[in-house]
Parts: C-alpha cells; sequence; structure tokens
C-alpha cells in the first residue's frame, strides 16, 4: 500500500505541475522568465502548450492505468517503473510532435490546436497500435507533413482543415 501511496501522489504531482506550467504560460510567465525574444515567443509558447499537455496526457493515462489496476486487484510493483516513465515519455513525443508540426501548425493557431497535439499524442503515445483514433491521427499527420514538404504547402488557419480530410481517410 505504501508503494501505491507514493506512485498516486507521484502522478498527482505531475499533474499539479503541469497546470501550474501550463496557467503560467498563458499569463507569458515562462517566456519572460526564460527572457525568450517577442518574436519568438508565440511558437515557444506553443511548444511549451504542446509539450507540457504531452506530459499531461500521458500522466492522465498513467492515472487511469493505475487505479484500473488497483480496482481489479492486479496492480503489480514489477511495472512501476513503466508507470513511472509513461508521463516523461510522453512529453518527448509530444515535443518531438510540436517539432514536426512546428511552422505548418502552431504558429497558426491560438493555442488550442497545440494542446490539444500535445494532449493526444501524450495520452495515446503507449497504445498508437490498438487504437484506431492514434493510428489514423498518425497516418494523416505523416500525409500532411510530407505533402508540405514535397509541395511546400503551409497549412493556414484557413485551409488547414480542407486539406487534412483530403489526406485523411
Amino acid at each position: 500500500k505504501i508503494k501505491q501511496s507514493i506512485e498516486a501522489a507521484y502522478l498527482l504531482i505531475i499533474v499539479v505541475i503541469s497546470f501550474v506550467i501550463l496557467y503560467n504560460n498563458y499569463i507569458g510567465k515562462i517566456a519572460v522568465i526564460l527572457n525568450i525574444p517577442p518574436e519568438q515567443s508565440q511558437v515557444f509558447t506553443k511548444m511549451i502548450y504542446c509539450s507540457v499537455c504531452g506530459l499531461l496526457g500521458g500522466a492522465i493515462f498513467d492515472i487511469k492505468w493505475f487505479y484500473k489496476t488497483i480496482a481489479h486487484g492486479y496492480w503489480n510493483e514489477d511495472r512501476v517503473y513503466w508507470r513511472f516513465f509513461t508521463p516523461i515519455v510522453s512529453l518527448t513525443f509530444a515535443f518531438c510532435l510540436a517539432c514536426i508540426f512546428g511552422e505548418n501548425i502552431i504558429v497558426h493557431d491560438n493555442g488550442f490546436a497545440a494542446a490539444t497535439l500535445g494532449f493526444l499524442s501524450g495520452y495515446f503515445s503507449f497504445k498508437g497500435s490498438t487504437y484506431p483514433f492514434c493510428t489514423n491521427f498518425c497516418i494523416c499527420s505523416g500525409r500532411m507533413i510530407v505533402s508540405s514538404v514535397i509541395f511546400r504547402h503551409s497549412f493556414t488557419s484557413s485551409s488547414r482543415w480542407e486539406t487534412s480530410s483530403a489526406f485523411c481517410p
């Protein structure tokens, strides 16, 4: 029970820290503290949204799995490292997606698309092959990236949704 309590506290701390970072990012405090130039702060802010929401998505997935295993009686302390590293891997995955999408999508929105992209990529980072949504999401994203590189197409806010439907089944 003590190990389960420690694990629950760790996950709760990750969620609280995520929301604190998101709030400070929203009010612009992080860019000021890190002395990010104004011309780069918009992209930086969206990268933080995407990355931290990836951390949050991974932590929420981990919490869901944590209470499910306890409720069904198959919590196993041998998997503590998997549960510990899930949010960290999710953050890294979301950050990499933010880097890939950088100029094409993240710059042209108000932050919600970046946060959504981060959360969904973080939440589904370990279940991509079993969730059709994530598989289609990754395939569509890949097709859009390849198209933007080959045809030099920029996904602006007005054309993003019309263009993305052409790539997604």
